[in-house]
């Protein structure tokens, strides 16, 4: 599902740009995807512990159809009331509130296709906790079925900075060979990424490396968080390596963002 994804900044290299939500028919807000392509549309829907799912294909309730749980490979729904509540009080800073509020929160919609969301947001809070062994958990969890594609890239990304938290670099390295990046924006954060684990392992030119491709091959990136953590990279790793060429980046990256 298409939605509005938090950026956060504390953690601004894993979080991603807000989205409009897709429309579906008008007075039809519900839309399934059976895993033989069939869509079903609907005015409301809900689902049990299990996963099976009961959708209202017409306003008045009648005509209910079952869904049941393995039979579907994607919900669209309205926003749940706690999705909005949980990101509020993330971009409040109000960590602790969303690591109490989003098991329940994501027990409830997991199956209405706002599990991973809900996980990115628990993870994040968790990550920011300092807690990267709880926030590795709050991620694969949202990866659970029916997990969107799109969503699923920005959580093996949350994971990855779990393991990297943990010193866990193999799983960090594996969870990064598996991310898709095809298109120029998904490249540079996976060269930022890998940039981090790089430098995580010591290896701090090679990882200088990583982050001077995001900075010279996309000079034109929409994600000016990135290119700046880029920036801050190469400069901290020159300096530790005793590169003179770090106060050229340091000017580089100051007459940049002063535009």
């Amino acid at each position: 599902m298409t939605r509005r994804m938090l950026r956060i900044g504390l953690l601004a290299v894993l979080a991603a740009p807000l989205v409009v939500p897709q429309v579906w028919a008008e007075g039809k807000p519900v839309r399934i995807t059976r895993t033989n392509n069939q869509v079903v549309e609907g005015v409301s829907i809900t689902a049990d512990d299990q996963g099976n799912l009961i959708v209202v294909p017409e306003a008045g309730g009648r005509g209910a159809i079952t869904i049941k749980a393995g039979d579907y490979i994607k919900v669209v729904s309205p926003e749940p009331q706690a999705v909005g509540a949980l990101q509020a009080a993330l971009e409040q800073g109000q960590i602790d509130r969303v690591i109490a509020a989003a098991p329940e929160a994501w027990q409830k919609n997991r199956f209405l296709g706002w599990g991973d969301e809900i996980a990115y947001f628990w993870g994040m809070s968790l990550l920011a906790k300092g807690d990267p062994a709880k926030a590795k958990e709050a991620f694969q969890k949202g990866m659970q079925p029916p997990a969107d594609r799109k969503d699923q890239w920005l959580l093996r990304r949350g994971l990855i900075s779990s393991y990297l938290a943990m010193k866990q670099f193999p799983q960090a390295e594996k969870e990064l060979d598996s991310l898709d990046a095809k298109d120029p924006e998904a490249a540079a954060v996976v060269w930022h990424t890998r940039a981090r684990l790089l430098a995580e392992q010591g290896k701090k030119r090679e990882a200088v490396l990583q982050e001077l491709k995001v900075l010279l091959m996309f000079p034109e990136a929409k994600d000016l968080n990135l290119r700046r953590e880029s920036y801050l990279t190469v400069i901290k790793l020159l300096k530790e390596l005793g590169d003179k060429r770090a106060g050229d980046f340091e000017k580089q990256m100051l007459e940049e963002f002063r535009q």
